[in-house]
């Protein structure tokens, strides 16, 4: 870090309203911060944009690294998110141009010496863009003052992009609706839904192929019965069945790991049928279509950071069509993009024992499994598209800040808090 210090110098029943409650914080930040983000079918207008000139509102925005390496084809974003003006770039020598810089990360802390060494144009923004929980960013404590606007998970972020959140269902009469990034604060975007064929940040897709130690696949069948309940069935390598109640896919295993640890005292009193690189095999090579045959799965986080919520639990859990078992932040957090009924909190237990004999008493009484899955009538998940959708979300902000003069002081203090 010494290269970068020197390069520095109507739903009216009360439960229903009691459900929706924990969201209305969310909703009223976008209202105030986004205001047409409730709006179907509203576009990036220039009415939208600060007054001036109709050349200087188009932008060329160049990414600086390709996260990971990945280096995907360009998003079109009038075409894909209703965003206008916009161009991307990787080209480098585009750099006296660029009306913003976006830098990753990862790249940055690994290859520190290829910042940018001519002097910063007039008006460029730098974006510091990060999708890590703090335990996986490295060498924060350099970047003091170097960035103009952040771009990241978390709610205070200029560029807000959570790896999922909640929509209400009337959008989805909305073939593309926009993305809605008008502020330079609080933004969600209301793109396009995603799919089975989801990718990580990393570029891998979540339906990769994942085969257990025999290499053999496991099979899945749901067996439906007339009382709108149903029971789920998992054979596993012997052909013997048994119900498929908790599901947990894991490709990073280190036995250092909280969840790791959480699920070794768990696995005493419940069974957890294990999907990763030396487990189970996904059934089709997917993700959703394992895990959719499951009642619960494990969105259990690698680390433990405010807001740091992935897609463990908005793509693996939710859009599967399972019930969240969680280890993460504090409930708070969570509540802050669910309703408190959308997910179990492994902390509301005393022990794993305890979590355990509630998942199994939710087994067998339907109602009470079907109050976790009530706020699907009001809602659908939207998860993030890595990573056309956050170019794209970055150019709109650009746009609405262009005469906007900031610095990120505190960098690492803000990430870490």
């Amino acid at each position: 870090m010494a290269v970068l210090s020197a390069y520095m110098s109507k739903r009216g029943c009360m439960r229903c309203l009691r459900r929706l409650a924990p969201l209305v914080p969310v909703l009223m930040l976008l209202m105030l911060a986004v205001p047409h983000a409730l709006a179907p079918g509203a576009s990036l207008d220039s009415e939208d944009l600060d007054s001036g000139d109709s050349d200087a509102q188009v932008m060329l925005l160049l990414l600086w690294w390709a996260p990971f390496g990945n280096k995907p084809a360009l998003p079109d974003c009038a075409m894909s998110y209703g965003v206008r003006g916009c161009t991307l770039t990787q080209d480098r020598a585009e750099y006296s141009r660029a009306n913003a810089v976006i830098m990753h990360h990862r790249e940055l802390v690994q290859e520190p010496e290829e910042l940018p060494q001519l002097p910063r144009p007039e008006g460029q923004k730098w974006i510091w863009m990060n999708f890590e929980s703090p335990s996986h960013s490295p060498w924060l404590d350099g970047l003091d003052r170097l960035f103009n606007l952040t771009m990241s998970y978390r709610f205070g972020s200029d560029i807000f992009l959570p790896y999922g959140y909640l929509q209400r269902r009337r959008y989805e009469s909305v073939d593309n609706p926009p993305m809605n990034h008008h502020g330079n604060n609080v933004g969600l975007p209301m793109g396009r839904r995603g799919s089975d064929s989801q990718a990580d940040q990393h570029g891998n897709n979540h339906n990769a192929q994942l085969t257990d130690h025999h290499g053999n696949n496991s099979n899945h069948t749901v067996v439906h019965h007339g009382n709108n309940s149903h029971v789920r069935w998992h054979h596993d390598q012997s052909g013997l069945r048994h119900p498929a109640l908790v599901a947990w896919v894991i490709s990073n295993w280190n036995e250092e790991q909280e969840r790791v640890q959480f699920y070794w005292r768990l696995r005493r009193y419940i069974r957890v049928d294990i999907y990763g690189r030396r487990a189970l095999r996904l059934v089709n090579e997917s993700v959703l279509q394992t895990i959719s045959n499951y009642k619960f799965y494990l969105a259990f986080e690698n680390s433990l950071h405010t807001d740091y919520i992935t897609e463990k639990l908005w793509h693996n859990a939710l859009q599967a069509g399972a019930v969240p078992v969680v280890l993460g932040p504090p409930r708070e957090n969570y509540e802050r993009f669910l309703p408190p009924d959308a997910f179990i909190h492994v902390h509301d237990f005393k022990s794993p024992r305890a979590l355990a004999a509630y998942l199994m008493y939710l087994d067998r009484n339907p109602t009470e499994y079907g109050r976790y899955l009530a706020w699907r009538r009001d809602y659908s998940v939207h998860v993030a598209s890595f990573w056309a959708e956050h170019y794209c979300a970055a150019c709109q902000a650009v746009q609405a800040s262009r005469k906007q003069k900031k610095t990120v002081k505190h960098l690492e203090i803000w990430f870490n808090s």
